[in-house]
C-alpha cells in the first residue's frame, strides 16, 4: 500500500499542477469562449497574443462587454480566489513575492511539498476556454 501510495502523490501533484498551469494557458493554445466576439468586437485592433494588452483593452470596455463574458470573467475571479486561499500558506512558504505565470511555475517545482488543501483547490479548478 506505501508503495502505490509513494507513486500516487507525485503523480496527483504532476496532475494538479497541470491544472493550475492551464489556468495561464496561452491565447494561441486555448478553446474558443464567451468573449470571444466581445473582444472581436470591442478590441479588434489588439494583437490576441498579447494578453495584457487585451485584458487593458477589455477593462476599458467593461461597461459594453456581454453578459456571458462578465459572468465568466466573475467565475475565473472565484477560482483564482479559491485557489489562492487554499495555497496561502503554500505560496508564502515556497514562492513569496511570485505573481501570475511565475507563480504558477514555481508551484509546478514545489509539487511534492504543496498541501492537500492546495492540491485540491488545484484539482477542482476547470481548465479555461478560450476567453477572446
Amino acid at each position: 500500500m506505501k508503495m502505490k501510495k509513494a507513486i500516487f502523490l507525485p503523480v496527483l501533484h504532476a496532475l494538479a499542477v497541470g491544472v493550475l498551469l492551464g489556468v495561464f494557458t496561452t491565447l494561441a493554445e486555448a478553446r474558443p469562449g464567451p468573449c470571444a466576439e466581445d473582444v472581436e468586437k470591442l478590441c479588434g485592433e489588439v494583437s490576441k497574443n498579447d494578453f495584457r494588452a487585451l485584458a487593458f483593452c477589455m477593462k476599458n470596455q467593461i461597461d459594453k462587454i456581454s453578459p456571458a463574458c462578465k459572468v465568466y470573467r466573475e467565475e475565473r475571479r472565484t477560482q483564482r480566489k479559491v485557489l489562492l486561499t487554499a495555497c496561502e500558506q503554500d505560496i508564502k512558504t515556497y514562492c513569496p513575492g511570485i505573481q501570475k505565470k511565475p507563480l504558477a511555475t514555481c508551484l509546478k517545482t514545489h509539487r511534492v511539498e504543496l498541501s492537500e488543501p492546495c492540491i485540491q483547490a488545484i484539482v477542482n479548478l476547470k481548465p479555461p476556454k478560450r476567453r477572446f
